[in-house]
């Protein structure tokens, strides 16, 4: 009798039996796998991270053309030495020393904190905050403060406005210098303001009665009046009052402040002297009034650190020297100091007929940040921006 035996089938004849993988082969797929999902999300991680830098430097490059758009256009409309202003002819200008521009400039170093390459403080770094402040020939811009105490309101037009350019302090949602800190710590979230007070010349219409503060009323420090009394037309009238101080047909008829001279009356009167401007970008929503308007008007762009300005008499031949607290110009140019916040100041003064002190450049420089401090320009955070101004001065 004879036994059956179980054959077992023959796995490479069986064509229903599959082999699997072996553990190398597994191995080797994981680990491609793996490679191909690294490799994928670096690729996203890059784009994302470019996309992040480009709409950082966007916001930046477009916050830079903001700040060099205005100070083009201000520029263009400065009241240089003898009255004379880009719109007009110098070869056949009729100068009027007794109505010229006034032209100072201020450099300060503060110690704040620097925002450098990813996100990282340096506490207690010098930063520059100078200032600029000139008078230039208004024709379209009007007071922003309207039904404002200290505003000239909508209707009317100073002829000529006082420009500053400055960093300001920042105020809390009512206004006032609260629980804020001081404007003189975190450089990357400085706030440049640019303000334009309107000068005031002639006697108010009938029917207005709306006051007009002088140049170094405190109104002006709080940024609730962009109004005030001066005339280069007439410095005796009374609407002249304050730079009765100061315009004169020359220095012998300026009436200067005690002990101050030129200079010192000029940064008395034309800077924000020991103040900084102050400014409320985020006002309490539940009520907007009038000085909340006003205060946020000057604003000009925030996160711009190291405002730097410099200037030059070099002319067109001659190599370029730029002056600052770091490169005295001559002694013959007048300067004030511990008059102001600033170190130092120089000004140039509206009776200089033939422009012989005044410079022939100014030289703005400036580092504007993103908001999520993404960009970094070597070491620092942020992009520096210059800007190099024409002054018009008499052939």
């Amino acid at each position: 009798m004879s036994r059956l035996r179980h054959q077992q089938p023959d796995p490479v004849s069986n064509p229903h039996r599959r082999r699997g993988f072996t553990v190398m082969e597994l191995l080797v797929s994981i680990s491609i796998a793996v490679l191909v999902m690294s490799l994928a999300g670096r690729i996203m991680v890059e784009t994302s991270n470019a996309v992040t830098e480009g709409m950082a430097l966007s916001e930046v490059i477009s916050g830079g053309r903001v700040i060099s758009d205005q100070l083009q256009r201000d520029a263009a409309q400065m009241v240089g030495p003898g009255g004379l202003t880009a719109q007009a002819d110098p070869r056949t200008f009729a100068l009027n020393p007794g109505r010229g521009g006034v032209l100072i400039i201020t450099n300060q170093q503060v110690n704040a904190t620097r925002m450098l390459r990813g996100g990282e403080e340096q506490p207690g770094q010098p930063i520059r905050s100078d200032g600029l402040y000139f008078i230039r020939a208004n024709r379209l811009e009007t007071s922003m403060t309207p039904a404002s105490d200290t505003s000239l309101g909508s209707s009317l037009a100073a002829p000529y406005l006082l420009v500053s350019y400055i960093h300001a302090q920042r105020a809390n949602n009512a206004g006032n210098l609260g629980d804020v800190g001081s404007p003189d710590e975190l450089s990357s979230r400085w706030i440049l303001a640019r303000q334009a007070t309107h000068l005031w010349e002639r006697s108010l219409p009938s029917g207005q009665t709306r006051s007009v503060a002088e140049l170094d009323a405190s109104q002006r420090w709080d940024g609730l009046t962009d109004v005030a009394r001066f005339s280069l037309h007439n410095p005796d009238s009374p609407q002249g009052s304050a730079n009765r101080l100061l315009v004169g047909r020359s220095d012998s008829s300026a009436r200067l402040r005690a002990g101050a001279g030129y200079a010192g009356t000029a940064a008395d009167l034309l800077t924000f002297a020991s103040n900084r401007l102050r400014v409320n970008p985020a006002p309490s929503m539940d009520t907007v009034s009038i000085d909340d308007i006003a205060q946020q008007h000057p604003i000009l762009m925030a996160g711009v650190s190291g405002f730097e300005v410099a200037f030059s008499f070099s002319s067109g031949s001659d190599p370029v020297e730029w002056h600052d607290m770091n490169n005295a110009p001559p002694e013959s140019v007048r300067s004030f100091s511990g008059r102001t916040n600033a170190q130092v100041g120089w000004v140039f003064q509206h009776d200089d007929f033939e422009g012989r002190q005044w410079p022939t450049l100014i030289r703005v420089r400036y580092r504007l940040h993103d908001h999520r401090a993404r960009l970094s320009d070597g070491d620092d955070a942020g992009r520096m921006f210059e800007q190099i101004i024409r002054v018009v001065r008499p052939r």
